[in-house]
């Protein structure tokens, strides 16, 4: 029942857990949640009330220079940015070409779109391949090991996401052949790329968050600042005759949570 599922409606149905257990983990308050709005110089999200939130980009660097110039490790406020492009996992019934060696029919399988974007000229692997290549830059697919609908209407179960580091991919992913994150299943959900089958890097969401040697680390204001900046830059040198990007990709996502008492 994958094929019902759109990256966009997983996306959804995990951002709150993902809040939820950072909160928990750092004892702390969530305050918002933004990411790039389709709207050029825009980003949208959720505030502490999960109601709606929209803010321009200068009123966003603003805010984190605010927490710059407001004392360091006197300010309370603290970031998370990081890339979680999420994608639908499939349930293969049967191998082939594309199924790495070691894994037997039935598996699970996530396919990579390595093909160019004819606007930016880049693809949506290689877009994540040169943003994990940026200094504080954490990018990441986000792989739901779930099939059944029903489970939209529940809370998440983190357990079942599994967070795979765009660093680990191989070199050799690009537009002449198709290319897969592989998973055999559920219960041994250590992954593959492929079809040149190769280790990746990953977790379960639930772990991604709790250890601190995998999480995201505390981001200071001017930090994201950069990334965002470095972000357009690099996006913008697949054309030289293009002005510097304005445009982010949508998986970037920028959480505020406050050490108050909650």
């Amino acid at each position: 029942m994958s094929e019902e599922f759109t990256e966009a409606l997983l996306e959804l149905h995990y951002h709150r857990a993902i809040v939820d257990a950072f909160a928990d983990v750092f004892g702390a308050r969530f305050l918002r949640m933004l990411k790039p709005s389709t709207q050029q110089e825009a980003w949208v999200g959720f505030d502490q009330g999960w109601v709606h939130a929209s803010v321009t980009t200068a009123d966003l660097y603003a805010s984190l220079s605010h927490a710059i110039s407001s004392g360091g490790t006197q300010n309370s406020t603290f970031h998370f940015g990081y890339f979680l492009q999420f994608k639908v996992v499939h349930r293969l019934p049967r191998r082939s070409r594309f199924t790495p060696a070691r894994f037997y029919a039935p598996y699970l399988r996530s396919e990579l779109s390595v093909w160019r974007n004819p606007t930016t000229g880049l693809s949506q692997h290689e877009t994540l391949c040169r943003l994990a290549s940026i200094q504080h830059a954490e990018v990441y697919y986000a792989c739901p090991l779930l099939f059944n609908l029903d489970a939209i209407y529940e809370y998440p179960d983190l357990d079942s996401l599994q967070i795979v580091d765009v660093a680990s991919a191989t070199s050799d992913i690009d537009d002449s052949d198709r290319h897969f994150i592989a998973f055999q299943s559920e219960t041994a959900p250590l992954p593959e790329w492929c079809s040149e089958p190769s280790p990746a890097k990953a977790y379960r969401s639930s772990e991604w968050i709790r250890d601190e040697r995998y999480r995201p680390r505390h981001r200071s204001g001017k930090e994201l600042i950069e990334v965002i900046e470095q972000s357009k830059q690099v996006l913008s040198e697949v054309d030289r005759q293009r002005t510097l990007s304005r445009e982010l990709p949508r998986s970037l996502t920028i959480l505020s949570f406050s050490l108050e008492k909650r």
